[in-house]
């Protein structure tokens, strides 16, 4: 489900995580945990940018934090960090929306180091690589349902978008239905909405017309 977490902060004054926070209680590393916990919400898909000028000791809460219009903070009342006697805390947040678990170790437009260590090491004898698709994920029936219906509906979106800007659409590819079947890829015109996923599965219907369900391939 789509959700919007911090994936980034600059604290001023720190070089890397493992050090400390000259007049703050806690260290470096903490203070990620803490920031890592906050819930955010924003009207935009575009990445946000938070930030926390605070001078004064004592703690230092998710109120304090600055916020551009259209991003609230859920719990205000989330601890940051402490502030000493003479201390003083200043960071950069940045925040974005997204789907699942993403990995961010890189900043985009930069090859990730372990594509890179893929491509060096996967010609040397007694060294493999194990990759997981979407069929090696065990859900709950319902969830799967969801996540089905999420991806169904952003296809369409793009093929929307697509068709909206004259952009000619990807060649459609044969792709493995739910039954382990390949079959050629149907499109998306009996796709459902989010909406329908949850009451279908639900009230426990068996006919559901997403496409993983009825054995048709889905376009890729």
């Amino acid at each position: 489900l789509e959700g919007t977490a911090v994936t980034s902060t600059r604290i001023e004054s720190i070089t890397h995580e493992y050090t400390a926070i000259p007049g703050v209680l806690e260290d470096v590393i903490d203070v990620i945990l803490n920031l890592k916990g906050l819930v955010v919400k924003t009207d935009s898909k575009e990445a946000q940018h938070l930030r926390i000028d605070v001078d004064k000791p004592g703690t230092v809460l998710a109120s304090d934090i600055q916020l551009p219009a259209g991003v609230k903070v859920v719990n205000p009342d989330w601890l940051i960090c402490t502030i000493a006697e003479g201390g003083s805390f200043h960071a950069d947040i940045i925040v974005e929306t997204g789907k699942g678990y993403v990995a961010n170790d890189v900043p985009r437009n930069v090859k990730s180091g372990l594509k890179h260590a893929i491509e060096v090491l996967s010609n040397i004898d007694d060294i493999s690589f194990n990759f997981f698709t979407s069929e090696d994920v065990v859900r709950h029936p319902i969830v799967a349902k969801i996540v089905r219906a999420y991806e169904e509906y952003d296809m369409k979106s793009r093929q929307d978008r697509n068709d909206a800007t004259g952009f000619e659409r990807p060649a459609k590819r044969f792709a493995r239905s739910s039954s382990g079947i390949n079959e050629a890829a149907a499109g998306t015109a009996g796709s459902i909405s989010p909406a329908e996923a949850v009451s279908t599965a639900a009230t426990g219907g068996e006919n559901s017309s997403s496409a993983g369900d009825t054995g048709t391939g889905t376009e890729i």
